[in-house]
């Protein structure tokens, strides 16, 4: 991974192999960032994508390798219990332009992932929350 700043923004530049949600958790750490919103384009190798349930309260998931292009991921980082966490959703295309699309867990770089984040000027929690079985932003 490499990045650059300027002002409360960040380009990241994630290389092949790199995990995109550990990465994007650790730098959130080391960089002490509260709250952002970012959004990415690239290729991945493998993505993890999930589907929630809200009868089920569970996430069902399901796991893509092979390649494929990201042709869209937007998410946010907030904190949760003094760490942070990420909330995304990508869509993947494949070959045949078939594309598919989820709640991101986790994805793999293929030759890259270019994620443009920003920082805002929040301090919000996600708490959990007993009916949806959900951690919900508490504002």
């Amino acid at each position: 991974m490499k990045c650059i700043k300027k002002s409360d923004s960040y380009l990241i530049k994630l290389e092949k192999g790199d995990r995109l949600a550990e990465t994007l958790l650790n730098f959130l750490g080391e960089n002490k960032i509260k709250f952002s919103k970012f959004d990415a384009i690239g290729a991945v190798t493998e993505a993890e994508l999930a589907f929630y349930s809200l009868k089920d309260k569970q996430y069902h998931r399901k796991t893509f390798k092979g390649e494929f292009e990201v042709t869209g991921l937007i998410g946010n980082s907030s904190m949760h219990e003094g760490r942070p966490i990420i909330h995304a959703h990508a869509t993947i295309a494949d070959e045949k332009f078939h594309a598919f699309g989820g709640h991101v867990m986790e994805m793999v770089a293929a030759g890259t992932l270019e994620v443009f984040l920003k920082v805002l000027p929040f301090e919000v929690e996600r708490k959990y929350d007993a009916e949806t079985g959900l951690k919900l932003l508490d504002i």
